[in-house]
């Protein structure tokens, strides 16, 4: 018995949908062809009709990625997308700033931690002179690390 192969009317690429048996003596309906059934199984494409027939179509629908940075799903067959990828976005200039300046909060810690030492030390008068030069060096790094924390929220401000 003859076939109508149906495809998506309302799609842009008008990809094939079924097949179903015709009813002998009718024409095919708007959204469908008869003749030979469309070729299901070539690896990344898929039929659509185009003209009167059926040509194979890019299909990639059920692949992720990102357009311009937006994570996205792709529902339907076609080529890509214009600005597709699947390398996932880099951190804007903002969550750049946030995570610096994280970075900076568990420095000021460690450098605290790192402190304690050469200042009891210090404290019992049993201070040497490396005591006092990683005593300097901490100091400095932190003064270092409050500007760059001001240069950062001046950032975040504008």
């Amino acid at each position: 018995m003859e076939q109508n192969h149906y495809f998506n009317i309302e799609s842009p690429h008008r990809p094939y949908t079924q097949s179903l048996d015709a009813t002998p003596g009718t024409f095919p309906p708007l959204n469908a062809l008869r003749g030979n059934a469309p070729e299901t199984n070539v690896k990344g494409k898929w039929p659509c009709e185009s003209g009167g027939k059926w040509v194979q179509t890019e299909d990639h629908r059920g692949e992720e990625g990102y357009v311009d940075g937006e994570h996205t799903t792709i529902k339907d067959v076609g080529p890509l997308p214009t600005g597709w990828s699947t390398t996932p976005p880099g951190p804007t200039e903002e969550e750049k700033i946030e995570q610096r300046c994280a970075e900076i909060i568990a420095r000021f810690a460690q450098i605290d931690a790192d402190s304690v030492r050469p200042l009891r030390a210090i404290a019992r008068g049993e201070a040497t002179e490396a005591d006092q030069e990683k005593l300097a060096a901490l100091d400095a790094e932190a003064e270092a690390l409050r500007l760059e924390l001001v240069s950062l929220a001046d950032h975040i401000d504008t």
